[in-house]
């Protein structure tokens, strides 16, 4: 993502494919100073529906730390449902621990225009 008058770059959305099984996960970080203009939501949207329309993807998914409650809230703005918790799935070296996941999910036909 980049601001349109300066080119600067505000932050990044990424696809990858898990496995075999038409799986595929997203994920999105955002500078600071660029956060709370709806600019994540609306390029996760973008993905999802390029994911599930052109790439016939059959499941959308996406993990965000426990206590990022702003990332949570831009996957559930986005149309992912929540599915539940992957307890010390990941070890994040900034803060020496292992940390807990929320896992979201999007499917085929459950993909809306953010609101």
């Amino acid at each position: 993502m980049t601001e349109a008058e300066t080119g600067r770059i505000l932050g990044s959305v990424g696809f990858g494919w898990v496995g075999d099984q038409r799986v595929a996960e997203v994920g999105y970080w955002l500078r600071r100073d660029a956060r709370g203009r709806g600019l994540t939501t609306r390029a996760l949207h973008l993905i999802s529906r390029w994911a599930l329309d052109e790439l016939d993807c059959a499941r959308l998914q996406l993990r965000a730390d426990v206590l990022n409650l702003p990332s949570q809230r831009v996957a559930e703005k986005a149309g992912f449902t929540r599915e539940g918790v992957l307890r010390s799935v990941a070890f994040n070296p900034r803060q020496d621990r292992r940390v807990d996941f929320v896992m979201f999910s999007l499917l085929p036909g459950e993909l809306e225009l953010p609101g």
